[in-house]
């Protein structure tokens, strides 16, 4: 969370936000929870929440089944009030299978059915 205010400070407008937790600092862990706590609320405060219009988060790694629990709680308590979808659980980020979602291509998100479809090419092949 050191870039707000710069240059590099992403447009969040209209866009599908991905996020993803880390592990904590002798990789054997997931990252604390308060961590994640203060991370959400800074890009609540930051109106990031009310900016997108979809966010897609990944599978946490070693997390117990209350972490994971309280995980889930810490995403809905931070967007709150919001009416984008979400969807939790993704093979994303430090997990096994892990997929690459390439940015900024079209992409449909739907929570209802849980799926996240790419609907654009995003690496373009030339054939000879």
């Amino acid at each position: 969370m050191n870039l707000p205010g710069t240059k590099f400070w992403p447009d969040f407008q209209d866009k599908i936000l991905l996020l993803e937790t880390s592990l904590n600092e002798d990789g054997n862990k997931g990252v604390p929870l308060d961590k994640v706590r203060a991370q959400l609320a800074s890009l609540r405060n930051l109106n990031v929440f009310t900016a997108i219009k979809g966010l897609v988060v990944g599978r946490p790694a070693h997390y117990d089944d209350e972490q994971n629990h309280e995980f889930r709680q810490i995403i809905l308590n931070q967007t709150r009030g919001t009416d984008f979808p979400i969807l939790v659980d993704v093979d994303i980020g430090h997990t096994t299978p892990v997929l690459t979602i390439p940015l900024n291509t079209m992409v449909h998100l739907d929570s209802v059915s849980s799926t996240f479809s790419i609907l654009e090419h995003s690496v373009e092949t030339k054939r000879r």
